[in-house]
């Protein structure tokens, strides 16, 4: 606390002994702008060079690919857990643009679900069949009030 001309009490004012910019600092404010834009520049130019040096240089590619061929198979043959057969499964064959196969699954119903089918420049071209005669479970009738 310090005293006024009139001898009023007002509060301590905190000065710092060097100010950002002032004569007594290291730095003065022109030399801060200037490293920090010299700093930029450089960054700039790195990402510039390193940019331009990861680039290939004259590389020609080719996409020239030979057609797919491949020949696939796979089944499941199980029982579940409440004892049911469990079949499915598919087989595929492939050579460049053309392609056939089937799959088959054992629908709930006893019957077995086949379905063949190619697959050409015109698109997908399934058939679907059933063998076997669908058997459902004998389950009481609806046992009103």
């Amino acid at each position: 606390m310090t005293r006024g001309n009139r001898g009023a009490v007002r509060p301590a004012v905190y000065k710092p002994a060097h100010r950002y910019g002032s004569s007594h600092s290291f730095f003065d404010r022109r030399q801060v702008n200037t490293l920090m834009m010299k700093a930029a520049l450089l960054i700039v130019v790195v990402a510039i060079v390193s940019g331009t040096l990861a680039r290939p240089q004259n590389q020609q590619y080719s996409y020239d690919y030979d057609d797919a061929k491949y020949d696939f198979s796979w089944n499941v043959d199980s029982v579940d857990y409440n004892k049911n057969l469990v079949q499915y499964g598919q087989r595929e064959q492939r050579d460049g643009a053309y392609t056939k196969g089937e799959y088959y699954v054992l629908l709930p119903d006893t019957r077995l679900m086949k379905v063949e089918y190619y697959a050409d420049a015109t698109g997908f071209h399934p058939t679907y069949t059933f063998e076997g005669t669908a058997v459902y479970p004998d389950t009481p009738g609806y046992q009103g009030r």
